[in-house]
């Protein structure tokens, strides 16, 4: 290994370094002879792997039998997974994933619990690959992926055992460049192996093929059902199949397992080829640069980004030729595993740390962590992660109760105070999870809890609202439509197109394709040509788009621009709106704004720039482009009306391909856009910032600040009374429930009974966050008016209270603000500074009594539902702030009421 690490400083000499003497000559001869055979040991198991492959899953070896094995393993694919998931539950459970309690605890030998570990380890990665091979009877493509990841773990391994004190860049180096000739071999070999055979892809080698894998019934068997292979037999015409043992569904012409014994070995080989090309410039680059801070140089950049496109071209070419037989998915899967195994060499090679400081210095990933460390981003974990979170949790309470029973760990002794914290027992949960409940604990759970609902809400809104409900109502047009002229129809469609777009929640993709599928259907009958027909479908699309933009610029955006508070909401003094408005506001087309006018949503990006007052004639130029993802979407709807009439043609694969490549164009631009944003703030800070605020929003953001303050202060959680966590827990359940239906079964939202039942569900969830917003919104009306006017007339002698003081209902200061009784001064005002008795005190009136140390006290009584519907309980004493130099003159009376 030394003479190899010396062969790669000797190649990086620089040229004069070529005067050798006689000793350097011999010395480089040596390692030149060690690097030799460094590589052909390497090489020898790639071509042992590769060789293994083509004789399990092609018919150069024994691909039918074993394909025919597999089918009869099926049964136990589900059960060897469910093993795996027992096994990792109990490590989960006894702490075998980690040495650190049997460390502590010492409760046993620190080998026998690593050697328990590992064949435990193993168990569980056994049971997944074994569930993975006997899946091929549904996934016949889950043996040949799994293969692809044994065999990683093998050079793994390799490198381990025979190359250790190699570094891991000449290795992958090696490696790389002797894949790639294995794979050019196995290429060769697979051509050779097809035209002796005359085994070239077509109606009669799919028929060959299928018939490989035909089992006969046993009792049947003759010479003419004769055996094929080693344990398969190949049922000939004539013979009855044993269909429950076929690795082919007779029903069907095409099977997918018959492609894969044909095309496995062209798989394998052009996937370790692109593989080992990736690999090679990957390391290449990181040997030129021994710094390794540019983690891909050029070359390695151009090679992924060519090597991410023929991917696509690959499987837009398969999903056209073999739509029946899903080879698409085959294509898909292996590029999958191919990127996965790129980005683990990549973070084992840079190491995490490195990976992660970069990724954290991003400024649009700084954005999205921001974004998930809000409230609103917690609510949407809460969402998405309900039905595992009681599964951890329970877990962890188990887990606690074997270190408890076994290991007789001490919970106090690690300082559980955070299940006492939300009353639980302290030794209920591990430390990790007592320190993420703690942590959760100090949430702002009022907030939380209500973006799950709204999280739900626009789920619900989004996918079944203005997507199911948009679709249904295009089919019922669709069917009122048929037989019309079709300019008569594509008039029809531009009109409700535009109420459509009209409409904030409705994007735009349905309407692209209702123009595919009703233009292009009605244009086929009237022009008797299907692409004329589509040409003007996606003409009427494009100009319905561009009509909706300018609609929602100068008639919504203009209009709504006059209102401060639409201004507030948008964040017109905000630094985004305001880098946007300097993107905007240059003349001339650029890559960010066409990015914004192109990727951006529908109906907030036009409506922004009537606000902002941009000029329409840019805009609409600017907004151009989309014709491209919009013709793709009209093809995806046109290819509908082709579908139906062609069920196993190709057009259902078209369907798929034209709706990627919207989504991409669209997805993309608007991705772009925000990363083209975070670099244009940071570029242009200085010319951002010198844009000035807009005094009148500016006001008023501030008055509503100072509202939302009084809002969040008086709904902090613990202050909330039960009847007020009770409306806002039930109404996040139901928006779970209602969340978790709609995602298994969006489409069975309009069957009974399941249907009525959810809409019920997410309509109850709705009102009861209205309810709770209401109730917030009512007793900060209501403690506001106890002091409305500082110039209103005493009442029972005692003067209105200040103005500065009236803030003071709103800003019970937490916990120890609050009191559920009333402090313990006279009604009649004596006892000022702290003396009296300790009675509690109720009175029909708020008035000001004196508190300790002569601090002020509102005191008053509340009965149930006359203030704040509940919220706040019976009784209640606040302390009030001094009052100002310019209230002082009229300091209240002991006992003066606030009427």
């Amino acid at each position: 290994m030394q003479a190899l690490h010396g062969f790669t400083h000797s190649a990086a000499a620089e040229p004069g370094s070529m005067a050798m003497e006689e000793e350097e000559v011999e010395e480089m001869i040596g390692e030149n002879e060690s690097l030799i055979r460094i590589k052909a040991f390497i090489f020898a198991h790639v071509i042992c792997v590769l060789a293994s492959f083509f004789l399990l899953f092609s018919e150069i070896g024994f691909g039918a039998s074993v394909f025919k094995g597999l089918i009869g393993g099926y049964a136990y694919s589900t059960a060897a997974a469910a093993v795996g998931f027992a096994v990792f539950v109990v490590m989960y459970v006894f702490d075998l994933n980690s040495s650190s309690n049997a460390e502590r605890s010492k409760c046993c030998d620190q080998h026998a619990f690593l050697a328990v570990k590992n064949l435990l380890m193993m168990i569980v990665l056994a049971s997944v690959l074994i569930s993975a091979v006997l899946s091929f009877k549904t996934q016949p493509q889950a043996p040949l992926l799994t293969y692809v990841v044994v065999g990683s773990l093998y050079f793994t391994l390799i490198r381990l055992r025979f190359f250790g004190s190699m570094d891991v860049i000449l290795f992958l180096n090696i490696l790389s460049s002797m894949l790639v000739a294995a794979g050019v071999i196995g290429i060769a070999v697979s051509l050779i192996w097809s035209g002796i055979n005359n085994f070239w892809w077509g109606r009669e080698t799919q028929l060959t093929f299928r018939a490989r894998l035909r089992v006969c019934v046993k009792e049947q068997r003759s010479q003419y059902c004769s055996d094929y292979g080693f344990t398969g037999y190949q049922c000939q015409a004539g013979c009855t199949e044993d269909v429950a043992a076929s690795a082919c569904d007779p029903s069907k012409a095409e099977c997918l397992a018959a492609f894969l014994l044909w095309a496995s070995t062209y798989l394998i080989s052009v996937f370790i080829v692109f593989i080992g090309l990736a690999f090679f410039l990957f390391s290449s680059t990181l040997l030129k640069n021994q710094s390794r801070q540019k983690v891909f140089g050029k070359r390695a950049k151009m090679f992924l980004y060519t090597l991410g496109f023929f991917i696509f071209l690959l499987w837009v070419a398969t999903s056209v030729t073999c739509a029946s037989m899903q080879v698409s998915s085959i294509v898909f899967s292996f590029a999958v595993i191919g990127i996965a195994m790129l980005v683990g060499i990549v973070v084992g090679v840079i190491g995490p740390d490195e990976i992660t400081g970069k990724m954290t210095a991003n400024n649009a990933l700084k954005s999205f962590r921001r974004m998930a460390a809000s409230d609103g981003g917690k609510g949407f974990a809460i969402l998405v992660l309900s039905p595992v979170i009681p599964l951890f949790l329970m877990l962890s309470v188990v887990n606690q109760a074997v270190r408890r029973v076994f290991f007789h760990q001490d919970p106090a002794a690690s300082g559980g105070g955070a299940g006492a914290a939300l009353g639980f027992p302290s030794s209920l949960f591990t430390d990790r999870y007592r320190a993420f409940l703690l942590k959760a604990s100090k949430w702002n759970w009022t907030v939380i809890l209500s973006w799950v609902t709204k999280w739900s809400l626009a789920y619900f809104v989004l996918q079944v609202g203005a997507g199911i409900c948009v679709t249904l109502f295009l089919a019922w047009l669709n069917i009122k439509l048929a037989g019309l002229n079709v300019f008569l129809i594509s008039f029809l469609i531009l009109v409700i197109g535009l109420f459509l777009f009209a409409i904030p929640v409705v994007p735009g993709v349905p309407a692209y394709v209702a123009c595919g599928v009703l233009i292009a259907s009605a244009g086929e009958r009237q022009f008797n040509s299907f692409a004329l027909a589509c040409l003007l479908a996606i003409f009427v699309a494009a100009l319905c788009k561009q009509l909706a933009c300018v609609l929602q610029q100068k008639v919504f955006g203009e209009m709504m621009g006059k209102s401060v508070k639409i201004r507030s909401m948008v964040g017109i003094n905000s630094e985004t709106i305001k880098a946007i408005k300097v993107i905007l506001a240059k003349k001339g087309m650029s890559v960010g704004k066409v990015m914004l006018l192109v990727g951006g949503p529908d109906w907030p990006t036009s409506v922004l720039t009537g606000i902002l007052h941009c000029s329409v004639v840019e805009m609409q130029i600017g907004t151009l482009p989309i014709i491209v993802p919009i013709a793709f979407t009209v093809m995806t709807g046109a290819g509908m009306y082709k579908a139906a009439a062609d069920p196993n043609g190709i057009w259902p694969s078209l369907n798929t391909i034209f709706l990627l490549l919207a989504s991409i164009g669209l997805m993309g631009t608007g991705v772009g856009f925000m990363l083209y944003l975070a670099d244009f703030i940071d570029a242009h800070r200085e010319e951002i910032e010198s844009i000035p605020d807009e005094e009148d929003v500016k006001e008023y953001d501030t008055q509503m600040q100072e509202v939302k303050d009084q809002i969040a202060r008086l709904s902090q959680w613990e202050r909330l009374s039960i009847m007020s966590k009770s409306i806002l827990l039930i109404s996040a359940v139901l928006g779970i429930v209602s969340f978790w239906i709609f995602s298994i079964d969006s489409s069975g939202c309009f069957e009974s009974p399941l249907g009525w039942i959810a809409l019920g569900i997410q309509v109850v969830s709705f009102l009861l966050l209205l309810l709770h917003g209401s109730l917030v919104k009512h007793q900060v009306k209501t403690l506001s008016t106890l002091g409305a006017a500082e110039d209103k007339p005493e009442g029972n002698g005692g003067p209105a209270l200040p103005m500065q003081w009236e803030a003071a209902l709103a800003s019970a200061n937490h916990s120890s603000t609050m009191q559920m009784s009333m402090t313990s001064q006279s009604a009649n005002g004596h006892g000022a500074g702290g003396g009296g008795s300790s009675q509690p005190l109720v009175v029909s009136s708020p008035v000001v009594l004196g508190g300790p140390h002569g601090q002020p006290l509102l005191s008053f009584h509340n009965p149930p539902g006359a203030l704040g519907g509940g919220l706040l309980p019976h009784s209640v004493s606040l302390p009030l702030p001094p009052p100002t130099a310019s209230s002082a003159s009229q300091p209240p009376r002991q006992g003066s009421t606030l009427v």
